[in-house]
């Protein structure tokens, strides 16, 4: 059984707002933990939720995707569906204000299809929208 994302390795994040609303990520860690719980699960409409509708992204398979139906028509439809288990590791918060986070994190597929294992990484920028954080911008790459 795979475990939730590593805790950000950071001693200076400041304290998150808190909701009552389960589906409401109230801190950048919470983000990431429903992120990666909708790619583990292939969960494309919890994912939606963890966007903008604006996002950019880049990505893998495609070089730039403007806008939240084009992530996952070009990114993560091909992608999550492949996903037999998916890791995260070497968290950092680089960046918290009031209304911005920046996350850097490594993370490894094993695909469910060809049973191969794909390492990555990952910069994703969040920003807090109206009591929740919301991803603007996402970049994966493959680990060189």
């Amino acid at each position: 059984m795979t475990s939730p994302a590593p805790q950000p390795r950071t001693s200076s994040e400041s304290a998150g707002r808190t909701t009552t609303r389960s589906c409401v990520p109230a801190t950048p860690q919470t983000w990431l933990d429903r992120f990666v719980s909708a790619v583990r699960n292939n969960d494309i409409d919890a994912g939606r939720r963890l966007l903008a509708d604006d996002a950019v992204g880049y990505g893998a398979l495609t070089a730039r995707m403007l806008g939240l139906e084009s992530l996952v028509a070009q990114q993560w439809r091909p992608t999550w569906a492949r996903v037999a288990q998916w890791d995260v590791t070497e968290v950092d918060l680089l960046l918290r204000r009031d209304d911005l986070a920046v996350l850097a994190f490594c993370w490894q597929r094993l695909n469910n299809d060809d049973g191969a294992t794909v390492p990555g990484r990952a910069t994703m920028v969040l920003q807090h929208v109206d009591d929740r954080w919301l991803c603007v911008h996402s970049h994966f790459s493959a680990r060189p």
